[in-house]
């Protein structure tokens, strides 16, 4: 291998070895809190931890918000869409509708995603919350029932208040739009 190669190569190393230890230098006021995500325009929006009473666990909601919502008068309605698997499909459904938006004019809509924060079995309790009674489940192991209570009683009072809780008149936009991304969901059990 000659000199040049194996400068090129050193160089390279280098190069790749400082990028990935550098620290992220976001230019954030001090004030302002530092949300998830929020470096990229396509998944910007908000983020929160909620611990479920119904199901005892820990989810990871993530909300990509209209890209016009902050100038949307408080008479704007958007539908919603709730991605569960959302350590998943959050990060590739969010930008995907942005530029759905951009392209075929698909109308803007807030993208909520229900993450685990892990895919560890011991905190992604995935097959538990995805799991409805049957003949040989385990109880411990049908969580789907506490699940979709949790969606219903929880999370989309939670989102209705963060979305519009200053925007009183879209209260009832969550109701007319609700849409569950999942195969164990049935919409009539998070209806208004």
């Amino acid at each position: 291998m000659s000199i040049a190669t194996r400068f090129i190569i050193a160089l390279g190393s280098m190069l790749v070895t400082v990028a990935c230890t550098a620290p992220l230098h976001l230019h954030v006021p001090e004030s302002v809190p530092i949300i998830p995500l929020n470096f990229l325009p396509a998944l910007s929006g908000d983020y929160f931890e909620q611990l479920s009473k119904e199901t005892g666990c820990r989810y990871h909601i993530y909300v990509r918000l209209p890209e016009n919502y902050a100038k949307a008068s408080p008479n704007t309605r958007y539908p919603v869409v709730y991605l569960l698997d959302g350590d998943s499909l959050f990060p590739m459904l969010a930008p995907e509708h942005l530029f759905l938006s951009y392209d075929e004019k698909l109308p803007e809509a807030l993208i909520v995603g229900v993450a685990y924060g892990s895919f560890d079995p011991s905190i992604n309790k995935r097959d538990v919350d995805f799991t409805g009674p049957a003949e040989g489940v385990k109880p411990e192991q049908a969580g789907a029932p506490a699940f979709q209570r949790y969606l219903k009683t929880e999370l989309i009072p939670e989102i209705e208040t963060l979305v519009f809780g200053n925007r009183s008149s879209n209260a009832g936009s969550l109701a007319h739009h609700r849409r569950l991304v999942s195969k164990m969901i049935p919409l009539s059990l998070c209806s208004a």
